[in-house]
């Protein structure tokens, strides 16, 4: 009896404990003070500040950009300083930087020049500077095959096949040019059946009536470059051909 009467009064102990406020026990969010808020505004004005500094050296480029061909090395310098790679190198370098340039007669004043030393005066050129150019100069040329200008284009192929022909190995070069002429000459599809299901697409051995239209549409440009091709197979050997057929078939197809 005593244990139950004491059971009861615990009992009646747990009633009487009152309800807690769970809101009371959150802590009050603190208002940020004043020095917090100018901190605030500090980053902000920095920020938009440095933002119109950007805008200003993206304007100030903008005016770099070239509105008339620059005088370069080539001009300056009468006698071609072929003594090393490095030198060659840095005879060529502003002109090469030129064909990234937006201008279309500094483009192909600058082609001109590179094609007076590289295609006209290339044989008094060391092999391994021609080799060093060679890989310097490919994929800018290689870009400008793509030129909205018809001179511009034929130009650098007139200097990609003057490299092809004096380098003393293609192995590095030829996994750029073969795709870049392929594309350059239609060569994916010449038949025009690419498009087509297998089932309805004619036999190999038989000879489509109309080749698809070339992509480059100049006859100039389109002879410069069967003279490329060319000149790049005679100087590929057998395993290189091997590795290339495809594409080489295709470029032979298009001439």
């Amino acid at each position: 009896d005593e244990v139950w009467e004491e059971m009861q009064r615990e009992q009646l102990g747990r009633r009487k404990v009152k309800a807690v406020d769970i809101s009371s026990l959150q802590r009050e969010r603190r208002r940020p003070g004043k020095q917090q808020v100018a901190k605030v505004k500090q980053c902000n004005q920095s920020w938009s500040t440095s933002l119109r500094a950007l805008g200003a050296v993206a304007e100030d480029f903008d005016s770099m950009k070239l509105t008339e061909p620059p005088t370069t090395l080539i001009d300056a310098v009468e006698e071609i300083p072929s003594g090393t790679p490095e030198t060659f190198l840095a005879y060529l370098q502003r002109d090469i930087n030129c064909l990234g340039e937006d201008n279309l007669s500094v483009r192909l004043q600058s082609l001109q020049k590179l094609g007076r030393v590289l295609v006209q005066s290339i044989d008094r050129l060391p092999t391994d500077v021609i080799d060093a150019v060679a890989d310097a100069l490919l994929k800018p040329l290689l870009k400008r095959l793509k030129d909205k200008s018809e001179k511009c284009r034929e130009v650098s192929i007139k200097i990609l096949r003057s490299l092809v022909e004096n380098s003393s190995d293609l192995s590095a070069m030829l996994p750029y040019i073969f795709p870049t002429l392929v594309a350059r000459l239609g060569c994916e599809d010449l038949d025009g059946v690419a498009h087509l299901p297998e089932v309805a697409r004619p036999d190999p051995e038989q000879k489509p009536t109309e080749i698809a239209r070339p992509v480059e549409e100049s006859e100039e440009v389109r002879l410069a470059l069967a003279h490329f091709v060319a000149s790049l197979l005679a100087r590929c050997n057998q395993t290189q051909v091997y590795s290339y057929v495809d594409e080489a078939t295709g470029l032979l197809r298009a001439q």
